[in-house]
């Protein structure tokens, strides 16, 4: 049988269905005798020692595999990123209440759990807060902890736009905050042990904005460097201001080729139309025109 072992003082296999049966004896072709033909030495697929899962390698089927072969029944990994998450914005109520003129649902708690999730990152907690600086500060107090600290709105130049000076109470001033993109322009990011990003609060900004600095800094955090594919325009785009330019897109695979297919939306809050993107596509500021056909990158939702 397959996989049996070599009886003593045998060096060939000659494979069972290679036999002509004649009642009960059997014969062979000519030229199934070569010494040591099927036979699959101990140890010959690779030497003892030998490096079968380099490090920093995302375990997968494949490695699950190896590793229950060789008898490996737990592996040393990498911690979860530990992320605390803090929503903004006194017109923004619980999903589930019913919001009056002048409030929205919540929606960026949920997708941002999505998101986290999926970039296996560990949410350790999440609250939704006033647009107060004290109640912010009190807050964040208690998460310093966490490798990373997001935030969704506040962030912006409004009378209510809080976060940024309660964030520099307690972390100084950012890194960066601005960025020269739509949408996303107000995104302000703070290095250090917590990272804290935070997100302006339109829910296509916080969607763009996870998926082009948050999810490579935790996949950095994980040893991954996730790269955009290249994708080939759809259709002419012109975008006049000389800003980074985020448009969703729905890709079609043309032989070889993918094309992305632009979705334009109506405003940075109108991620409703975007259920038919699969992603979207960055165009560099440093143009105003891009041709169907140009090369652009593309990150996907998921």
């Amino acid at each position: 049988m397959t996989g049996a072992c070599l009886p003593p003082d045998c060096d060939t296999v000659i494979p069972y269905e290679q036999l002509t049966r004649q009642d009960r004896h059997f014969s062979v072709s000519p030229g199934s005798f070569v010494p040591g033909r099927f036979i699959h030495r101990r140890g010959s697929d690779h030497a003892a020692g030998e490096t079968l899962v380099p490090p920093e390698t995302v375990i997968d089927s494949r490695v699950a595999a190896v590793a229950a072969t060789i008898g490996a029944t737990t592996l040393p990994v990498l911690r979860k990123p530990r992320v605390a998450l803090f929503t903004t914005g006194d017109e923004v109520v619980d999903s589930t209440s019913r919001p009056a003129d002048h409030e929205v649902r919540q929606s960026n708690a949920a997708a941002l759990h999505c998101a986290l999730s999926a970039a296996g990152a560990l949410l350790t907690h999440y609250q939704h807060l006033p647009d107060n600086p004290d109640a912010t500060v009190s807050a964040v107090e208690e998460y310093r902890d966490c490798d990373l600290i997001i935030f969704c709105g506040g962030i912006s130049k409004g009378k209510y736009d809080f976060v940024r000076p309660a964030l520099e109470r307690l972390f100084g001033s950012p890194a960066f905050h601005g960025v020269a993109q739509r949408p996303g322009k107000p995104l302000a990011y703070w290095e250090g042990a917590p990272a804290v990003f935070a997100l302006p609060g339109n829910p296509m900004s916080v969607q763009i904005t996870f998926h082009r600095f948050v999810l490579p800094f935790l996949k950095a955090a994980q040893k991954q460097t996730p790269l955009p594919q290249m994708v080939s325009l759809g259709s002419k785009i012109t975008f006049e201001p000389l800003l980074a330019y985020s448009i969703p897109v729905r890709t079609r695979r043309r032989e070889a080729l993918v094309t992305a297919q632009p979705l334009p939306l109506s405003n940075s809050g109108d991620f409703a139309s975007s259920i038919q993107s699969d992603g979207f596509v960055e165009l560099p500021a440093e143009y105003t025109s891009f041709p169907e056909g140009v090369l652009v990158p593309f990150r996907a939702w998921t």
